[in-house]
């Protein structure tokens, strides 16, 4: 992935949101919960082997030499990656939230 495209993509995921901010529909929030669950269980999967794949090459007769090291470099990038989604699911979950406090009655 080129540098900055997550940056770009967010902030196009962003202001596209931008009115759904302004004029919440209801169910909006529960929406936005629903995905963030969505995203976050593979991501779970995903993250628990990316940790088990460092670990087993940090075992250097398991793949020797420069492959091992290119290989652990990606292995990196990926939980780069993983980390910025659970940024976004982080900031789904928080909308949702805030839907929900501006849908519920005041007492």
């Amino acid at each position: 992935m080129r540098p900055g495209a997550c940056v770009a993509v967010t902030a196009s995921i962003l202001a596209l949101a931008a009115p759904a901010r302004a004029a919440p529909a209801p169910g909006l929030g529960t929406l936005a919960a629903g995905i963030a669950h969505e995203i976050n269980n593979p991501l779970a999967y995903v993250t628990g082997n990316l940790e088990v794949a460092v670990e087993a090459l940090a075992d250097p007769a398991l793949l020797p030499g420069p492959a091992r090291d290119e290989l652990t470099a990606v292995i990196h990038d990926a939980q780069d990656g993983a980390e910025r989604v659970r940024k976004i699911v982080h900031g789904l979950r928080s909308f949702s939230r805030a839907e929900d406090e501006k849908l519920r009655p005041s007492a």
